[in-house]
């Protein structure tokens, strides 16, 4: 696979594949595709079907079904990430990586709501904080990113993360936005269920907004409530903050704000 069009910072557009392979599948490749990735998610169910863990195991068939090495999926919230689930370990470090440097392929496809492909070059071309991070913690050479719909007052995103050059070679857009449209159907059919179930169970929002990912992340919106109390700043800044100490220590965000509200790090720190 080739990009027609080499991308560039600031003018990233959605990805086009050679000539020679299709943008679109057809109806037959579509259903293929689709009862694949339900085969799939179903077996992850049946592994371990904890309503939390929906989007884990909607992670894990992108990788069953797709020429891909691990995958993760977000909720957007204005410019605050909340990773829902990923594949594996290195799925998960990628999110993280891409929280705290505040850059990445992933926020490109919710800002301009299309998908989005960088290939290693691409990756430090546009986003060298985050080139940096990814190709000396995780195996990943390139990632796809997609965007997702998962809830009306917020964005999603799909991650795809590949090894290059052959899981470029034999990745198509089609078959990637087959699944970007089941994840969706799966994260609505979700919210669907949980509105039908409120007046019994009380339960107003899917058990997968408070999965074991997205509680985590909560350690940092703590992590910057207490920055903006100590050194009397907004929440834009206490966040930039936090990425540049981050960054600098060679940490991620979600480890700095776990040692900062657990007291293993000393919030004087940050200003030193």
């Amino acid at each position: 696979m080739r990009l027609t069009k080499r991308l560039r910072p600031g003018k990233l557009r959605a990805v086009r594949l050679s000539d020679h392979l299709p943008l679109r599948p057809s109806d037959d490749e579509s259903d293929v595709m689709a009862e694949q990735f339900r085969a799939a998610q179903q077996a992850g169910g049946r592994a371990g079907g904890a309503p939390e863990l929906l989007p884990v195991r909607l992670a894990r068939a992108c990788v069953a079904v797709l020429p891909v090495a691990g995958a993760a999926i977000s909720l957007f919230h204005d410019d605050f990430r909340v990773p829902l689930g990923a594949s594996d370990d290195a799925a998960s470090c990628a999110e993280r990586l891409q929280f705290t440097t505040g850059q990445g392929p992933c926020l490109e496809a919710v800002r301009q709501a299309e998908a989005v492909l960088a290939d290693h070059e691409q990756i430090v071309e546009c986003w060298p904080e985050y080139a940096q991070e990814l190709f000396s913690r995780t195996p990943y050479d390139a990632v796809i990113s997609l965007p997702l719909g998962i809830m009306g007052a917020a964005s999603g995103a799909l991650d795809l993360f590949l090894t290059a050059p052959p899981g470029l070679r034999r990745i198509t857009l089609a078959d990637a936005t087959c699944v970007q449209a089941r994840i969706s159907e799966a994260f609505q059919h979700s919210r669907a269920t949980t509105a039908a179930a409120e007046n019994l169970s009380g339960m107003r929002e899917p058990a997968w907004l408070h999965g074991p990912s997205a509680r985590d992340r909560m350690h940092v919106w703590i992590a910057m409530g207490m920055v903006m109390t100590r050194f009397e700043l907004v929440a834009a800044d206490a966040l930039a903050l936090l990425r540049a100490y981050a960054y600098a220590a060679s940490s991620t965000l979600d480890q700095l704000a776990d040692e900062l509200i657990t007291g293993r790090r000393d919030l004087a720190e940050l200003r030193l």
